[in-house]
């Protein structure tokens, strides 16, 4: 995420920030999304999870 948000920082003409904004906040709720569903499994470890993919 980091890269992602220095690349969206960078002044470049050649890069669309509009298409590329709601991608990263996509990416950024599946991420966190997963995190929680990894915390949850931590605390029951005998509960089935289910991560969502990041693939498009």
């Amino acid at each position: 995420m980091k890269s992602l948000d220095a690349l969206l920082a960078a002044d470049s003409p050649h890069l669309d920030k509009a298409a590329l904004e709601p991608l990263r906040e996509a990416l950024a709720a599946q991420l966190g999304m997963n995190v929680q569903r990894l915390e949850a499994k931590q605390k029951e470890p005998s509960q089935i999870g289910e991560l969502e993919s990041l693939a498009g």
